[in-house]
């Protein structure tokens, strides 16, 4: 197998305002995202929120809101799992602007862990 490289794994260019899902990971693979990028070339600035949903919606989990004004970019930097069924779901306030998602494609499940609901207290970090 070839070395793991980063790419493009998810983007477009959002019509209007609303939520939009970007991508969702295929069955037995796994991506590791890494950065966001937004570009707002209209006249209005632009926030966008990128959330990383589950798979049936159990859980969500929300990236910090880039505020990108007129004719800039933004971009979150970092990284994170997703498994097989989960997406990369954006809301955005303005139509036009454009989501790059990138990160690697892995081949394999990472399976989610069960963990007990609550975690006991020994789990939390002190």
């Amino acid at each position: 197998m070839a070395g793991v490289r980063n790419g493009p794994l998810a983007r477009a260019v959002l019509a209007s305002a609303g939520w939009w899902t970007l991508g969702t990971v295929p069955p037995e693979w796994t991506w590791l995202l890494k950065t966001v990028h937004v570009l707002n070339p209209g006249p209005v600035n632009v926030t966008v929120q990128v959330h990383l949903q589950a798979v049936g919606d159990a859980v969500t989990a929300r990236l910090p809101t880039l505020s990108v004004s007129a004719g800039e970019a933004g971009t979150w930097e970092g990284w994170t799992t997703l498994g097989p069924g989960d997406s990369v779901r954006v809301y955005t306030d303005q139509g036009g602007c454009h989501v790059w998602c990138s990160g690697a494609e892995l081949p394999g499940a990472i399976e989610p862990r069960d963990l007990p609901s609550p975690l006991p207290s020994a789990a939390l970090p002190r």
